[in-house]
């Protein structure tokens, strides 16, 4: 009898003792894993945090050179259509010009002519 409650108790110990390790071995087997898994975890989303916030500060500053490149392409092209503007206005007024000046003289040119032609008329008439 007393055998019997010793081998129980042994039986009882051991199996509690390996319950236990075994219980041990798995709870620190998979809190080990899942430590393993969430700093991974977190660790990944970091990482991606980081690539993406990098990503996104790459993109803005490419975004913002393109842009700046674009605003000073878009000023310069204004301002040599202003430049070219200008100086069709100026040919053009030039040429305005030149033919006013053209005009005027050929229109004084015929007043002469005429007033030549009258005085000559004049003349020949007196003879």
């Amino acid at each position: 009898m007393e055998a019997m409650v010793t081998m129980e108790t042994t039986v009882t110990m051991v199996a509690m003792v390996t319950m236990e390790t075994i219980v041990t071995i798995v709870v620190l087997v998979t809190m080990e894993t899942i430590v393993t898994i969430v700093a991974m975890a977190k660790m990944e989303t970091i990482l991606t945090i980081v690539a993406m916030v990098k990503v996104e500060l790459i993109v803005t500053i490419v975004a913002m050179v393109t842009m700046e490149t674009k605003v000073t392409m878009v000023t310069m092209e204004i301002i040599v259509v202003m430049a070219e503007m200008l100086t069709m206005e100026t040919i053009i007024t030039m040429i305005a010009m030149i033919t006013l000046v053209t005009m005027v003289a050929m229109v004084s040119m015929a007043a002469l002519l005429t007033k030549v032609a009258m005085l000559a008329t004049v003349t020949l008439k007196q003879l």
